[in-house]
Formats: structure tokens, sequence, C-alpha cells
């Protein structure tokens, strides 16, 4: 049940996007301007969709993000929530602001290192994040407890590969005095083409949506016995610039119940 309980937190796929992939690069050296090696296609992605759950993007004129627009039943409970994105002089996401609640976002040595959401004030949820030689390695997941202090629940372990690329993310559950348990884990492979939402990847890692560098072709998910527990294969149509239009997306082990759901893209 355990691991259950964390595949259900771990998997992002709603929108059918890889999200559970990579936070990978989550670099020091973001660069949010078109044509960037981010960006290699000089086009801006405006939404991505799975049925009536959807994240849209609007823009300043230097190609940062201006506002994002969110709303699926996993992480919003249906009900669309409009951040606007708030920045230092360095062009840093120091914040993000919506009617009801503000994530506060700090950096060490120039790399962010935790993001706190608040509501009217008080803090209910933080992430931290741990980097070495520029990608994320882990991130910690705490809530509001008892009092004002906030809990870890929940840590996210990842591993990369020779060229950077994300090939496993491992959960494990919180068992109070910073001692984890372990709750499974899933394993990637990739499109080799890239994902037209990883240059804003530390902006939607905030959300707590993880990106990877190239599109996810398959994940596969394993209990905490490492034993079969899911599976989604992704199947691309892509544009004449390279960049994914719609995903099919099939759920479910071999010789077990599939299903398919349609991701779509658009772009500005």
């Amino acid at each position: 049940m355990k691991a259950r309980a964390i595949k259900s937190i771990l998997s992002r796929t709603i929108l059918g996007l890889g999200l559970v992939a990579s936070v990978a690069s989550c670099k020091k050296d973001k660069n949010d301007n078109p044509g960037s090696p981010d960006n290699p296609n000089g086009t801006k992605i405006a939404s991505f969709s799975q049925g009536d759950d959807y994240v849209k993007f609007d823009y300043n004129a230097d190609g940062s993000v201006k506002k994002l627009y969110v709303k699926t039943d996993l992480n919003t409970g249906g009900v669309e929530l409009d951040f606007t994105v708030k920045y230092d002089a360095q062009k840093k996401i120091t914040a993000l602001e919506s009617q009801w609640q503000t994530i506060d976002v700090e950096y060490t040595n120039n790399v962010m290192s935790k993001s706190t959401i608040k509501q009217q004030g008080t803090a209910f949820a933080q992430t931290e994040y741990q980097y070495a030689n520029g990608n994320l390695q882990s991130t910690v997941l705490s809530f509001a407890g008892e009092g004002d202090d906030l809990v870890p629940a929940f840590k996210y372990d990842l591993t990369y590969n020779a060229q950077g690329h994300l090939t496993k993310t491992s959960a494990s559950l919180a068992l109070g005095n910073g001692q984890f348990e372990s709750a499974g884990y899933i394993n990637y492979q990739y499109d080799g083409k890239t994902n037209p939402l990883y240059e804003h990847r530390q902006l939607l890692a905030i959300l707590g949506y993880n990106i990877s560098k190239q599109n996810t072709t398959v994940e596969e998910h394993f209990d905490i016995e490492n034993q079969p527990e899911d599976k989604y294969q992704f199947t691309y149509t892509y544009n004449a610039k390279g960049n994914p239009e719609r995903a099919i997306v099939k759920q479910g082990l071999p010789g077990g119940e599939q299903t398919e759901v349609l991701v779509k893209y658009t772009y500005k």
C-alpha cells in the first residue's frame, strides 16, 4: 500500500508528458530565450493538455514566463489556478503568486534550494532541493504538522547516465528522525528529441512537475519488492520543427488491462 501511495504522488503523467521524468537539469544556467540551447527551434510552448486538464503559458517580451495557468484533478482539484511569476534583477524566479497562495523560492550559491508554499502567510508545504554537478540529485517534500512545524513526508532520489539523462527516480517514505524507507522506483527511456517544456524546467519544478531534457517514451514503475507495477508508453506525432504535437499514452502492464489517453501540445 505504501508503494501505491507513493506511486500516485510520483506519477505526474496525468498530462502524459513524462512529467515524472527528470527535473534532470534544473541547472545553474537557466535560459528562457527563444533559440537558446534549451529551445533550439525558437518555438514557445503555449499549452499542453489532456482532456480537461492543462497547463498554459503567457510570456513577457523577453521570452520569460509572465503567467502560468494550471488545472488538473491531481494538483489543483480540477480548479484553474493562475500564477504570476516574479523575478529578481538577474531573472531568477523569486516567487509564484496566485489569489490564494504564494510560493517563495530560495537559492544557495545561485542554485534553487527551497520552495515554500504559503496560504495567508502561513507555510503548509515545502520542497528542499539538493544538486551535484548541476543536476538535481534529491528532493524532500514536507507538509504542515502539529503547530508551525513542517514535517518531512517523501524523498525522491535521481540517477543519471553519462549523457546527463535521468534514468531512475527512487521514492521513499519518511519514518521520522531523518530516516526514510524505500517505496519503489521508476525507470525511463527517451525519444532523442528536445522536450518543449525543458526550458521551463525550474518553473515547473516549483509546482512539482519534473521535466526531462527529452520526451519520455517509456516509464516502467516498480514496487518496493522490485516487481513491475505499471508501465506508460508514449507514441508521439511531431510537427515540421520536430516538436511534439500530440502523444498517445498507453498505460498498463503487458498482458493486463491497458488504457490510452491523448495529450495535445500547442505553440506560439
